[in-house]
């Protein structure tokens, strides 16, 4: 079933990134909307590919989530040198 949804394309980038910014807000509610949505942005437009249906869903889209809350995460951190 998986390959006969290699057949048809992604979701179109601006779908692509509702989805994306739906999921990373489950995680982190209080963070600024306005942020998040730049960062969802960023990161799938900086993909060259979203791969086919089943890519987006079983790869693409998990890589994307993680790439958004390394960002949150990282400038949530406060880094000192020492």
């Amino acid at each position: 079933m998986m390959d006969w949804y290699s057949n048809f394309p992604p979701p179109s980038r601006e779908e692509a990134i509702k989805e994306v910014v739906k999921k990373v807000t489950l995680e982190y509610p209080d963070y600024d909307k306005e942020k998040m949505l730049e960062m969802c942005t960023k990161v799938v437009t900086d993909m060259p590919s979203l791969g086919s249906y089943t890519g987006w869903y079983v790869g693409f889209q998990k890589d994307a989530i993680k790439e958004v809350k390394d960002l949150i995460d990282c400038s949530n951190c406060s880094f000192q040198l020492i």
